[in-house]
């Protein structure tokens, strides 16, 4: 029972006593069962309304209790995608910084990406006397990768539009790149901001008389992030 409810109740019953008494009874008697009557629907009235008030007290206890409980789900879901991002992001930077022992500084290749759709650099050129070549790309900007992710894909240039084509379906999962793909050389993970990524690959991979490029399968970025790589 609300309290609206308690009220209307308790001016009924008090009402209902000023007939009784209003009617000049002179019975003593009968006045007295009226007053007794009125003290116990006053009392049945304050004994519903203390009922209502505890149901209402834990109705509130109880939603107050939920959003508790919803309030602590949704932090320790923000801290485990904290956490998730935070490994992320140590793993690439593992990976930035692999062990590139016996690798000439002439045979380590770079390039920066950012939160556009464009390489620092269309063309990049290795000795010829490099046995392993090390690629690094860096994505220098801060959207995730689903929404402006990049890589770096290398592959003759007769195979470029199938390669990207049959990347697409492998999704940012994937890194945009088919699985077991024969025809891709090198490729990086699919980047997002922050991230970076080193790929190693044999000179020897490349023959002679043929172009090679470069390319960033992300879906509608390959037309425009692109370049050529020669042996020098």
């Amino acid at each position: 029972m609300t309290m609206r409810d308690f009220i209307g109740r308790f001016s009924v019953v008090a009402l209902t006593a000023v007939l009784v008494v209003g009617c000049g009874s002179d019975d003593s008697g009968s006045s007295k069962s009226a007053a007794d009557k009125v003290a116990d629907a006053a009392k049945d009235a304050a004994d519903s309304a203390a009922s209502a008030a505890g149901d209402a007290m834990d109705s509130a206890k109880e939603k107050a209790g939920d959003a508790m409980d919803s309030a602590k789900e949704k932090a320790d879901n923000a801290m485990d995608a904290a956490k998730d991002m935070a490994n992320d992001a140590a793993d690439s930077a593992k990976a930035a910084v692999a062990d590139l022992t016996g690798i000439g500084d002439d045979c380590k290749l770079s390039m920066d990406v950012g939160d556009i759709a464009q390489y620092s650099k269309t063309s990049m050129s290795v000795p010829s006397s490099c046995t392993t070549v090390a690629m690094t790309l860096n994505h220098t900007g801060k959207l995730p990768k689903v929404a402006m992710g990049h890589n770096w894909v290398l592959i003759e240039e007769g195979n470029l539009d199938a390669v990207v084509s049959d990347g697409a379906s492998a999704g940012v999962a994937g890194n945009y790149v088919k699985a077991g793909d024969s025809r891709v050389i090198a490729a990086t993970k699919l980047l997002a901001g922050g991230e970076s990524d080193t790929v190693t690959f044999d000179l020897s991979a490349l023959e002679s008389g043929k172009n090679y490029v470069y390319v960033c399968t992300f879906p509608g970025h390959w037309a425009i992030m692109k370049g050529t790589l020669s042996v020098s």
